[in-house]
């Protein structure tokens, strides 16, 4: 389903959002108490010395946003080249792309900012380096896809990416640092996109951290519950409970199997979350055990 397929873009959005909101209101609590200093600045990405005092900046400035307007422009086109995305790849390579091009984009900046210290100084905040790798990644893969623009009428990708990159490139408005980033992302989306032609899909180790992650933490916050421990009284004779497996059973879990191995366990429906439950519940409680 197509809702179900697009929870991670509206995931990132919502976080996306809450970091900014929290912001706002921390900037208002600030402002209140005679300070001006900028709260994203916190969260932002610095290629020089004080990254090693703030390093979860290449992380957190993908998150981040300046002002109303900045987030707005970046939600709106993941939303638009995000639901393009999600038409050739899953959510879990959406979410791999978003990072990397997020890591690509603060990679790029610093490697300037090492070979042209007079760029340096600044700190990135945005999530348009991981937008664009989304973007670029979706034109790569469908470049004669077409969008309706205002003033233009329909505009093939192909041709939306060949001005995006020329204004990135030529660098108008003088962010220096925004338009780097935004080459690094293009860069990431390029190498997953010849990559992925060999045979090779660079998410993968990316989404497979992830999974096992989400599985420890999982794993340690479930109370897995037990059945009673039923004593058999001796001289009682020895019986195995009756395999209640129903014949679908092995089926379902293999579709169910092959499916986490291709968009983990995030990309199975509801029903197939409660699926997966009750048969493995099944199959571990009808398991032959000996209480002797």
């Amino acid at each position: 389903m197509r809702v179900k397929r697009g929870d991670a873009m509206v995931k990132i959005v919502a976080i996306n959002a809450a970091v900014f909101a929290v912001l706002s209101l921390l900037r208002v609590w600030l402002l209140l108490r005679g300070s001006e200093v900028e709260p994203e600045q916190w969260l932002g990405f610095y290629a020089d010395s004080r990254f090693a005092h703030q390093p979860w900046g290449i992380i957190t400035y993908m998150f981040t946003h300046a002002g109303l307007l900045h987030i707005l422009f970046n939600m709106l086109w993941l939303w638009w080249f995000g639901k393009i995305f999600l038409e050739c790849f899953t959510s879990k390579q959406l979410v791999a792309i978003y990072l990397y091009g997020g890591l690509g984009g603060a990679a790029l900046y610093a490697l300037m900012c090492a070979l042209f210290p007079a760029i340096s100084g600044g700190y990135l905040v945005g999530a348009s380096a991981a937008v664009t790798a989304v973007f670029i990644v979706a034109t790569l893969r469908l470049p004669d896809y077409e969008i309706g623009l205002l003033f233009f009428g329909a505009v093939k990708l192909k041709w939306i990416a060949v001005v995006v990159i020329a204004l990135d490139i030529l660098m108008p408005d003088g962010n220096i640092g925004g338009h780097l980033s935004h080459l690094g992302g293009a860069l990431v989306a390029l190498l997953f996109h010849y990559a992925l032609r060999g045979g090779f899909d660079i998410t993968r180790p990316l989404n497979a951290a992830i999974d096992g992650c989400v599985n420890l933490l999982r794993g340690g916050f479930t109370h897995r519950s037990r059945e009673p421990r039923i004593n058999k009284a001796k001289g009682t004779p020895h019986r195995h409970k009756a395999t209640r497996q129903e014949p679908n059973d092995i089926a379902d879990m293999d579709i169910i199997l092959d499916k986490i191995k291709k968009s983990g366990y995030a990309g199975l429906t509801a029903e197939e979350k409660e699926k997966l439950f009750s048969v493995s519940s099944r199959l571990r409680h009808d398991a032959p055990h000996d209480n002797g």
